[in-house]
């Protein structure tokens, strides 16, 4: 019992952060998720960003296990919340940055999907 209400305690805080997030910038990323959650730095992401870290998951503070919870999480609260999903796509200089040691093309969808609050929507808020 008690590691369900933890998982529910955690699914409801990444909703509560996405919420803010989105307020913010009318979009929401897991890069966005995880600075929030301390398990990134900036100045990690702008290595990352710079191609001085071959993938993300190096630097994220987190195990894999957290990190697709945080993910999953993100996707089921941004389809409820009617965010669109936009691919985005991260580049240094000529070639895509990868997100993830592997490279599957899933991960990395997944860790590149923002979830956007489209313009009807704002407007109710």
């Amino acid at each position: 019992m008690q590691k369900l209400k933890k998982k529910k305690l955690f699914s409801q805080r990444i909703a509560t952060i996405a919420g803010e997030v989105v307020s913010m910038k009318s979009y929401v990323s897991t890069i966005d998720l995880m600075l929030k959650l301390n398990w990134l730095t900036a100045n990690q992401l702008n290595n990352w960003m710079q191609g001085k870290v071959p993938y993300l998951e190096l630097v994220i503070s987190a195990n894999l296990g957290k990190i697709s919870t945080v993910m999953k999480d993100l996707k089921s609260w941004a389809l409820y919340s009617k965010l669109k999903p936009s691919i985005t796509i991260y580049k240094h200089k000529n070639y895509k940055l990868r997100f993830s040691k592997t490279g599957h093309p899933n991960i990395e969808t997944a860790y590149s999907t923002h979830y956007v609050l489209l313009k009807s929507q704002e407007d109710k808020h």
